[in-house]
Order: C-alpha cells, then sequence, then structure tokens
C-alpha cells in the first residue's frame, strides 16, 4: 500500500448553520476551525499526506490547501480519479472532534477495498478508499448507504465500520453535549470558554450556556 493520502472537506464561511439558534456566526466559524484543527491532530501521528479541501482561504500552516467552489462530490470525485500512483484514500470530515489516531489506525489496517464510516445520521463521516480511481463518491442524504452501494456495483470488498467516536459528527445543539462529555481537544475547550456546560438535574443531562 502505497503512503495514503487524507482529504479533509472544510467550509468555514457560514459554518454550521444548524447551530444558529445557541451560537453567532463568529462563534460558529471559531468553533469550526477548532474542530477542524483536533482532526488534524488525530492525524499528526501517522504518515500520511494531508489535504484541506477548503471553499475559501484559510490560514493554516503546514498543509496542503486545495480550494474548490465546486460541489462537494464533484471536487472529491475529481480527486479520487487524478490521485497518483493510485494511492489510497482517506475522507475525514471536518467536524469529527472525537475521532482519535488509534481510530484512525484500525481503519487503516483493514484489508477491504473501501471502509465506510457512517454518522449517526446516516451520513459518511470517514471513507477509506484503497484504489480510488474505482471507487466515485456520493454525499448527502443517507450517503454511507449510497457508498455501500457504489462499492457493491464496482465489484469492491468493503466493511461498514461502527465508531461512536468516529460517528459523531458535530451539527445540532444536541451534539454539542455529546463533544462536551466525551471530548478532550479544543473544540471541547471553546466550546466551555464561551459558556457551555453539562447540567445534571434529577438525574439527567442538559447542554447549558451561561
Amino acid at each position: 500500500m502505497g503512503k495514503v493520502h487524507a482529504i479533509i472537506p472544510f467550509k468555514l464561511e457560514g459554518a454550521k448553520s444548524r447551530l444558529s439558534n445557541v451560537m453567532s456566526m463568529d462563534e460558529r466559524e471559531e468553533f469550526s476551525f477548532k474542530m477542524l484543527q483536533d482532526v488534524l491532530k488525530s492525524l499528526n501521528p501517522l504518515d500520511m499526506k494531508v489535504s484541506i479541501l477548503s471553499t475559501s482561504e484559510i490560514e493554516l500552516g503546514g498543509y496542503d490547501i486545495l480550494i474548490s467552489k465546486r460541489r462537494l462530490n464533484d471536487a472529491l470525485n475529481e480527486i479520487l480519479s487524478e490521485e497518483k500512483e493510485k494511492n489510497p484514500v482517506l475522507i475525514l470530515m471536518s467536524d469529527l472532534p472525537l475521532i482519535t489516531s488509534k481510530i484512525v489506525e484500525r481503519i487503516l489496517r483493514r484489508t477491504e477495498d473501501v471502509v465506510i464510516v457512517p454518522g449517526r445520521k446516516g451520513g459518511t463521516n470517514v471513507l477509506f478508499i484503497r484504489d480510488p480511481p474505482r471507487f466515485k463518491v456520493n454525499y448527502y442524504g443517507i450517503s454511507f448507504k449510497n457508498h455501500e452501494e457504489i462499492a457493491r456495483e464496482g465489484g469492491l470488498s468493503y466493511l461498514i465500520y461502527d465508531s461512536m467516536l468516529a460517528g459523531t459528527d458535530i451539527d445540532e445543539e444536541e451534539d454539542l453535549l455529546d463533544l462536551l462529555i466525551f471530548g478532550e481537544g479544543g473544540a471541547r475547550n471553546y466550546l466551555k470558554e464561551i459558556g457551555f456546560f453539562v447540567k445534571i438535574k434529577r438525574e439527567k443531562v442538559f447542554l447549558e450556556r451561561r
């Protein structure tokens, strides 16, 4: 297996609109950047090429920044089709602040042609593709099912990899509670800095903000 190319799609402007009821736009953008940094931190111990597929210019030294205004599927499929020397590709969403190096290592050790890590709402949080030109992504909707079908139709072996930490993407208010409970990185620290905390009342757990 050649050197893995990790690709992290990232959108800063207008990020995380579904959190607009609990965060300002500036807070959402800063929070999104912190989550991206947490994902990058999980990859730092691993020997791989890392590219950030961003819809706008961002300041983040030491990483390959690919700017694209195209739809996510179109941008990623172009990268997959042109991957030099058919190096394996690992696609991770940028809103996975609970993912760890150990989880990524376990995914990379799998022998299947494609490894799909579904999100709790049916999306695809992580996708590992051993032979990129033989695969095309189809995000949006219940995309883990899309990717399962694409692998099957292409005659590729695949695995649905179940992981609570990698399967937790942060999109809505209830997800912030998971991050505060299970997280350890910069995104969790930022939530605490801007006043979010966990409140236990009558044996139930709630998200609160000062």
